[in-house]
């Protein structure tokens, strides 16, 4: 059976006990310390005492059982207390039972004395067999009236923590636990029937719990993944140009002199996810992301708006949800089975500067909208994370946002990420470690589980739920959830959006650097087999997949520091230095340092191979020679149709 434990006395062991009531003679161990113990004390083996609740505290009746030569005490819930609690004749309403959930008028000259007696039992069967009568037992709730019938009510019997009073000295230093009083029916039944013994141990828990694994995975592959989609347009201009050698083409598309169009690092081109203009961040941008993501964290700490921020990320994220999955998977349906151009043809026009609209389209952004709504009525209900379909709904619109992130934003230089990065970084700390000396308490995890738990008496939250304080928020939705597995306690492990997309853009800046090279590469003839140009490869490797790998150290360090410190942690502190360290290392040994900080020319030069290949396709009308027919005319941006810029909405 469970039990609730005692908030003092020692840890539980493993060793069997045999269980004694405690003696007529001092029936709730409430004596002083130092009382002649009485005749029927155990003598002989190991023993724990079995003891009612009432007449003195938890923790003095855990001391005198102590004294008496017990290795354990169970205190368990009882009737009799009611009736005499803080100089009360009767028990009390709500505190002590509940009519609501089984009651009945009995004859008072029927009942024995005292009214608690178990005797009495027999003439309260149909309040106690009632099916919301969790106890299986009612007690007298006043005097008789005036037609002489008492009425009996379904009693409160539920597990509690004890707490120490505070007044003994020394503290009792055996383990205790409390249990119900339909237990302790239990325990005495099989007392009766020739003895019993019991073992008092923690219930067990994971020490460490599988979800945080799970979650440490997912948010890995997410920001590898997203940032890898960051550069499919790079990835399919070196497509492209492969194409159009295989045709016979002309090898270059772009003499890569002219770098003047691509200044910036391509802050006015169109990204392949969103097909909508792109942002290249700069160092001002690092201070106003402090300024605005303080602000807005200072504010949800002091104002209750889940409500508003989780209809706005479900609306968000029903559009992205479209973008990034839907409207591509109801592509490649269309192609298995032969429908595209039927899906393709525009069914209505929409105003508002959107335009003319597919039939794909519009099935893909009702869809995207109808799980919205879903995930929004699930996140309305109490522990709406105990609900599969909310968190699966909530990762995948969280990985579908990172995605069209790091398709948008975008980093022109390592002097930016070291600027934007670095802020996150103190950011991070301060409103994790130091806020709690500034709000007395930690602004980011109150604001990540969605504000204070229940303010109300945890006894009156297990029986009335709906009362006011009772309620245990939600967290915010801007993070990854997975349940913890195994753990009775139950409670998610959580990774927020922002230690996903702000190592991804360093990510996504270290992939499309290089796939630019690849595709000055390919533009050039791609001379595998010329000596110097293989040195050059060999000298400058790629960044991609080391930083990637430093990224999953990092936040594996991060889950480790939560277990070592029990306590949540800003996942930057470990992730910057991680991603930006290995960057910097890898830059320097390579001799590229210096042109990574300033903003990669090879990057700037690739997109204006880019310009010219999208210059290229639009003067042939919008599609491409016969030879060329690798290249998608269809998808509304630049690449294959089967690769990765099929992630974009087709315009």
């Amino acid at each position: 059976m469970f039990a609730s434990i005692a908030l003092f006395g020692g840890g539980y062991s493993k060793d069997s006990l045999k269980v004694y009531q405690s003696s007529d003679e001092d029936t709730y161990m409430c004596a002083e310390v130092g009382t002649p113990a009485p005749d029927n004390v155990p003598s002989e083996g190991e023993f724990l005492y079995l003891i009612p609740r009432g007449l003195c505290s938890f923790e003095q009746k855990v001391a005198r059982a102590e004294e008496l030569g017990a290795k354990a005490a169970v205190i368990y819930n009882s009737a009799d207390t009611m009736f005499t609690r803080n100089g009360t004749s009767y028990p009390q309403d709500k505190l002590d039972y509940e009519c609501g959930n089984g009651a009945v008028s009995v004859d008072a000259s029927l009942l024995a004395s005292p009214l608690y007696s178990r005797s009495n039992d027999e003439f309260f069967t149909p309040c106690s067999s009632d099916s919301n009568c969790a106890s299986d037992r009612c007690v007298v709730t006043g005097p008789a009236g005036a037609d002489g019938t008492v009425k009996a009510c379904c009693m409160w019997d539920l597990h509690q923590y004890m707490y120490p009073d505070g007044t003994l000295v020394p503290d009792p230093t055996i383990p205790s636990v409390f249990i119900t009083s339909k237990q302790a029916d239990d325990l005495h039944l099989e007392e009766e029937e020739g003895g019993v013994e019991a073992v008092i141990e923690e219930r067990p828990r994971p020490k460490y719990n599988l979800s945080s694994i799970i979650i440490w995975a997912w948010g890995t592959f997410v920001a590898c993944v997203a940032s890898y989609i960051s550069a499919s347009e790079l990835m399919n201009g070196v497509k492209t140009i492969k194409g159009k050698k295989a045709a016979g083409g002309i090898g270059g598309i772009r003499e890569r002199g002219d770098v003047s169009r691509g200044v910036g690092g391509g802050g006015g081109r169109s990204s392949q996810i969103g097909q909508g203009e792109s942002l290249d961040l700069s160092a001002t941008h690092a201070f106003y992301f402090v300024i605005i993501s303080s602000t807005t964290l200072i504010f949800l700490f002091f104002v209750n708006a889940y409500a508003f921020v989780t209809f706005m990320y479900a609306f968000g994220c029903g559009g992205a949800f479209a973008q990034v999955i839907l409207h591509p998977l109801l592509t490649k349906v269309a192609d298995v089975t032969g429908t595209r151009r039927a899906g393709e043809n525009v069914c209505c026009v929409v105003p508002l500067e959107i335009g003319p609209c597919s039939y794909i389209d519009v099935i893909g952004t009702v869809a995207g909208y109808a799980f919205g709504a879903l995930w929004y009525f699930y996140s309305r209900k109490e522990n709406a994370g105990d609900y599969a379909v909310y968190w699966i709904l909530q990762d995948l619109f969280g990985a579908c946002m990172c995605v069209l992130f790091l398709s948008v934003i975008r980093l022109p230089s390592l002097r930016v990420a070291t600027f934007l990065l670095i802020a996150a970084f103190f950011y991070d700390i301060f409103f994790v470690f130091i806020s709690p000396l500034v709000f007395n308490k930690s602004v980011m995890i109150h604001v990540a589980t969605g504000g204070d738990g229940p303010t109300t008496d945890p006894m009156v939250c297990e029986k009335y739920p709906s009362t006011d304080g009772c309620r245990v928020p939600n967290p915010l939705p801007m993070l990854f959830s997975i349940p913890k597995i195994g753990d009775y306690q139950g409670g998610s492990s959580l990774l927020g959006l922002g230690d996903i997309v702000m190592p991804g853009l360093l990510l996504s800046f270290a992939i499309r650097y290089d796939w630019a090279k690849l595709l000055l590469k390919e533009n050039d003839g791609g001379s595998s087999d010329d000596e110097t140009a293989s040195k050059d490869r060999r000298r400058n490797g790629g960044y991609w997949g080391y930083v990637c790998v430093m990224y999953g150290v990092g936040l594996m360090m991060a889950n480790v520091a939560v277990y070592a410190m029990k306590q949540g942690q800003p996942a930057l502190l470990y992730l910057v230095p991680c991603t930006l360290g290995i960057i910097i290392y890898l830059g320097w040994k390579r001799g590229e340092l210096g042109e990574l900080y300033r903003g990669p020319t090879a990057i700037k030069m690739a997109n204006n191979i880019l310009d010219a290949i999208e210059e290229e396709r639009l003067g042939d009308g919008g599609g491409e020679d016969e030879g060329d027919s690798d290249v998608s005319t269809e998808s509304g941006g630049r690449g294959d149709s089967d690769g990765i810029g099929l992630l974009g909405s087709r315009v």
